[in-house]
C-alpha cells in the first residue's frame, strides 16, 4: 500500500510539472505589459526578449528604447514582425517542465521502492539493486533532457532566428522535441523492466524457502534391533 501512495504521489506531482508548464506561456502572455506605450522597464524587459512580443515600430525606436533592449537582449535582439509561427521558446519550457517531472518521477520511484517489503530477503536485494540502478538512471536521463533542451535547443533558436529562417527552428525543435519523448519512453520502460526483474524470486532462492516435506535420517540403531 505505502509503494502504490508514494508512486501515485509522484506521478502526481510530475503532471502537476508539466500542467504548470504547458500554463505557463499562456500565463506570461495574459501579463504582458504595453510594450506599445513607451513604457518600457527593465524588470519587464526579460519578457520581452523571452517573448518578442509584437512592438510597434515609434515605440521600438522611441529614444533610449532601441538602446535598452539592445543592452538587456544582446546586439542579436530582433524585433518581432509580427508573423504567426510556432514559439521555439514554448517548446523549450514544455520540454523543460516535463525534464523536471521525469526526473522527479524516477527519484520518488527509487524512494518508493524503498519502502516497499518484500517476503524474503534475496528479494529485497534485487529490488534495492535494481531500484538503484533504475533510480539513477532515471535521474541521469531526466537531467540530460534538461540540460539538452537548455543548451542544444536554445543555441539552435538563437541561430535561426538570428538568421531570419524560423521554419528550420521549427521543425528543428520539433524533431528535438521527439527525440526527447523517446528519452522519455525509454527511460520508463527500463524502469519497469528493472522492478520487474529484481522482483522476481531466483531459483536458488525458492530452495531455500521451500515448505516440501524432507527425508531426514535418524542414526539410531536401538530402533532396528530385535526385541
Amino acid at each position: 500500500m505505502g509503494c502504490l501512495i508514494v508512486c501515485g504521489a509522484s506521478f502526481f506531482l510530475s503532471t502537476i510539472l508539466v500542467i504548470v508548464s504547458l500554463a505557463l506561456p499562456t500565463w506570461y502572455e495574459e501579463t504582458w505589459p504595453d510594450f506599445n506605450s513607451n513604457a518600457f522597464t527593465r524588470a519587464n524587459l526579460w519578457r520581452l526578449c523571452f517573448y518578442h512580443p509584437t512592438v510597434s515600430d515609434a515605440s521600438y525606436n522611441a529614444s533610449g528604447v532601441k538602446e535598452v533592449v539592445n543592452e538587456t537582449c544582446g546586439s542579436t535582439f530582433e524585433k518581432y514582425d509580427g508573423t504567426d509561427y510556432f514559439d521555439t521558446h514554448t517548446v523549450i519550457i514544455v520540454l523543460v517542465g516535463c525534464g523536471l517531472g521525469f526526473s522527479c518521477f524516477a527519484l520518488i520511484l527509487y524512494l518508493s521502492w524503498m519502502f516497499c517489503e518484500p517476503k524474503n530477503t534475496m528479494v529485497e536485494y534485487r529490488v534495492r539493486r535494481e531500484g538503484t540502478a533504475a533510480g539513477f538512471f532515471g535521474i541521469i536521463a531526466g537531467g540530460t533532457m534538461l540540460a539538452g533542451n537548455i543548451l542544444f535547443m536554445e543555441t539552435l533558436d538563437n541561430i535561426t532566428e538570428t538568421r531570419g529562417d524560423k521554419q528550420i527552428a521549427f521543425w528543428l525543435n520539433l524533431a528535438g522535441a521527439v527525440l526527447q519523448c523517446f528519452v522519455a519512453l525509454m527511460t520508463l520502460a527500463f524502469l519497469c523492466i528493472s522492478y520487474q526483474e529484481a522482483t522476481k524470486s531466483p531459483d536458488v532462492d525458492i530452495m531455500l524457502h521451500s515448505t516440501v516435506p524432507t527425508i531426514q535420517m535418524v542414526d539410531d540403531p536401538g530402533r532396528f534391533s530385535r526385541a
